[in-house]
């Protein structure tokens, strides 16, 4: 049986094989970008000890499901899916070595349907460290995401009284889920532990919000 493909016009995505000719030139490339920008792939400094815990953990760990992502010849980027429970939730992560997160959008959407429909998952998580607040409004805007709880919040009778109370017209349930919903101090960056903010897809929410795929 062929491997499982998630493609548009653009890019091809496909499970890592690093048991290829290619594989240690791909693995590589790979840990090269995580050596020049580690704060991408979850750390601070990138040593000898954290280049080899990071081959495994995120590339080689028999229980994540990593795909390579190409533009024609170039690998560009890997897609992970790790602290995976069967049938009911995965934890997404995702790196594009050219940093163009805008258009990898569709990729992105249509990998979440396979996440959804294939590997029948009920929701996908993302854990995004608080400062990096342009990857929290992508996760939001483009693919959907929701704080943790934020349907819980918006529904709660103190939300309605901070509505009326301030006579607020915007979204005081988004500000209450984003406080609420955090790991603390578990993201070291720049010498300081930081926040990572818990966000979640719903496969009910993903086939609302793209009927049809």
């Amino acid at each position: 049986m062929a491997p499982p493909e998630v493609t548009t016009s653009q890019y091809l995505a496909v499970p890592m094989d690093l048991t290829t000719p290619t594989g240690p030139q791909k693995l590589g490339l790979i840990l090269g970008h995580a050596e020049r920008d580690p704060q991408y792939f979850g750390g601070d400094q990138f040593d000898a000890e954290g280049r080899a815990r990071f081959a495994y953990w995120l590339i080689t760990h028999p229980e994540h499901v990593v795909f390579e992502v190409w533009r024609g010849d170039a690998l560009v980027g890997i897609l992970v899916l790790w602290r995976i429970v069967p049938g009911v939730d995965a934890l997404l992560h995702f790196v594009f070595f050219d940093r163009n997160l805008v258009g990898k959008v569709r990729l992105l959407r249509r990998f979440l349907r396979y996440c959804f429909t294939d590997l029948h998952f009920q929701r996908i998580s993302m854990e995004v460290p608080e400062p990096v607040e342009k990857l929290v409004s992508f996760a939001r805007r483009k693919l959907a995401f929701r704080f943790e709880g934020e349907d819980a919040v918006r529904s709660h009778p103190l939300i309605a009284d901070l509505t009326r109370a301030t006579g607020s017209s915007g979204n005081p349930h988004t500000w209450a889920a984003r406080v609420g919903s955090r790991r603390e101090r578990a993201y070291w960056r720049d010498g300081a532990w930081h926040d990572v903010l818990c966000l979640r897809l719903t496969a009910s929410e993903f086939a609302t919000h793209y009927p049809g795929g």
